[in-house]
Formats: structure tokens, C-alpha cells, sequence
């Protein structure tokens, strides 16, 4: 703390931060995570990720907030003799103005990163979803068997055969004279082994 505690006005940000490097880390990263919880809320409650969002706070500063007192940061020692009552909620309700000094944009890249955290967990569930539906839903199943009708074709008698060959050939027809009865008694003959028929060698 500044010498003089009567002068509120030595009491400023600058002066705070360097006496007091663990309470304005406390400040700030206190910032930080009440931003991150209330953008990962605002993220998750959105239906489906749209696309890029413009970040509100520069590379720059959100690099600068996160390595300071982001996940992994770590708090420095205070070099003055640590005392009980200043704390970060003592300082924060005693200096509210020097307070959002020294918070500066913590609040601004928690709320950032906790927003699009909570948009790719929308993203990733929904993602999951699909992936589910799709490998419940491709399975592979046997392909259904169509019966088709065959038709069957009757077996002809030999009359019927006699008959269908003698329609179906001309040349037969004109071998026998167009005469169909000759050609029927004709066969009648060779099947009772009283015609045989000797091919030309």
C-alpha cells in the first residue's frame, strides 16, 4: 500500500499493482474466470455453431491476459509484508474505480474463450449425435430377397410336340407336301420301328 494511507489518491492502480502483485493477480484472474463462466453459459445455449465469430478483444490482449492469469498462470508473491485485511474483495469494495483498473480486460477474454469454449461443446455433442445416428443407422442389412414368379412352361405331349415342330418349320411342311397327316403317320411309323432313316454318309 502506499505510504501515506490517508491519500486516497496516492491509492491508484499503478501504485496497487506494484505493491501488491498477488492481490491485482487475484483481481484479475477473478475477472477472468467470472468471464469465461458466463461466456461458456452464453456458448452453450446457443442452438448450433454458425460459423466464425469476430473476436471482441485483440490477439494481442488476449495473449497477454492469458499467460497472466489465465489456466496455468501462476500467482505471484506479494514483496510487501502480506496482511490480512487487504484482500481482493477488501480492495474491490473499498476502490471499485481502481479495481476496474486493474481487471482491465480480464473480464473481456475470460467471457471470449468461455463463449467459444461453450460453442465448440455445442459443436461437439451435436457432432457426436450425428456420428451416432449415422453408424446406428448404416448398418449393413442383408438385402431383401424379391421373389420372382418363373413362369413354368407345361410339358407337351407328343402329339403336341409333333404338331408345334410341323408349325414352326416350313421346310418340313414342304417335305411332306404341306400334308400334315402324312407327316404324323410318318412318325407314327418310325417310332414303331417300321420306317428307319439312313443318313447319307
Amino acid at each position: 500500500m502506499p505510504k501515506n494511507e490517508n491519500r486516497r489518491d496516492e491509492f491508484t492502480a499503478e501504485n496497487f499493482r506494484k505493491v501488491f502483485p498477488d492481490i491485482t493477480f487475484d483481481l484479475k484472474r477473478e475477472a477472468y474466470i467470472r468471464g469465461f463462466e458466463q461466456g461458456l453459459l452464453e456458448g452453450q445455449a446457443q442452438p448450433y455453431f454458425a460459423g466464425p465469430v469476430a473476436p471482441t478483444v485483440s490477439p494481442e490482449v488476449i495473449l497477454e491476459v492469458s499467460s497472466t492469469v489465465g489456466p496455468g498462470a501462476v500467482r505471484p508473491a506479494s514483496i510487501d509484508t502480506p496482511t490480512d485485511d487487504i484482500t481482493a474483495e477488501t480492495v474491490r469494495k473499498a476502490f471499485p474505480d481502481v479495481t476496474a483498473e486493474l481487471e482491465g480486460n480480464c473480464f473481456l477474454v475470460g467471457h471470449e474463450q468461455g463463449f467459444f469454449a461453450g460453442l465448440f461443446q455445442v459443436e461437439a455433442e451435436r457432432m457426436r449425435k450425428a456420428r451416432a445416428y449415422i453408424a446406428e443407422n448404416a448398418v449393413s442389412k442383408p438385402a431383401p430377397v424379391i421373389a420372382h414368379e418363373t413362369t413354368k412352361v407345361p410339358a407337351m405331349s407328343p402329339e403336341e410336340k409333333l404338331k408345334h415342330d410341323w408349325d414352326s418349320s416350313a421346310s418340313l411342311r414342304a417335305e411332306f407336301g404341306d400334308d400334315y397327316e402324312a407327316y404324323k403317320a410318318f412318325h407314327e411309323a418310325l417310332d414303331r420301328g417300321l420306317v428307319k432313316i439312313y443318313k447319307q454318309a
